[in-house]
């Protein structure tokens, strides 16, 4: 009997056994350039689109396909120090694709945006460092569908920390 149970189960395992084929393309560019103009020390821009596939495999058979095409951008801007303030703001922005396909695709095909802006600054003297930073997002989602309509949100955050060196060493 625990031979029987024992070969039951693993026959159900092996039915229940689902791999993934997960494919790729990414290209990246970035550009840095130090000190373009007064006031600036370093600015970065990176630039990247990414294709992104998987599909489910169900022994032989195909089941679910997912995609995800995204175009991604940030732009750092490093000023120079201020008195003694160090800093960084930018904007970072996201936009892409998702889509599933088959007889288990949930999920209807829904385009995104996603926009942020940060500020980062520090403050030094011989002893401490106070650190900042604000962000902003906008994320929306767009779903290309009769049950599910687009939806959008707002989100801001900060934050805060104080380092003191206790010794010069």
């Amino acid at each position: 009997i625990q031979m029987e149970l024992a070969r039951k189960a693993r026959i159900e395992e092996e039915e229940e056994n689902i791999r993934l084929d997960v494919e790729q393309t990414r290209y990246d560019a970035a550009l840095h350039i130090h000190e373009p103009f007064a006031g600036l020390d370093v600015f970065r821009g990176i630039v990247t689109y990414t294709d992104y596939e998987h599909v489910e495999l169900e022994g032989d058979e195909v089941g679910t396909q997912f995609e995800n095409d995204t175009w991604e951008t940030r732009l750092e801007f490093v000023h120079s120090p201020m008195n003694r303030f160090h800093g960084a703001f930018g904007f970072q922005g996201k936009m892409g694709e998702f889509s599933a396909f088959g007889e288990e695709a949930y999920s209807p095909v829904t385009d995104s945006t996603e926009l942020g802006l940060f500020l980062v600054e520090d403050w030094h003297n011989e002893r401490w460092t106070l650190e900042g930073g604000l962000r902003y997002d906008y994320v929306e989602r767009d779903p290309d569908s009769d049950l599910t309509s687009k939806a959008d949100f707002n989100s801001f955050s900060a934050s805060g920390s104080a380092l003191f060196d206790l010794t010069d060493s």
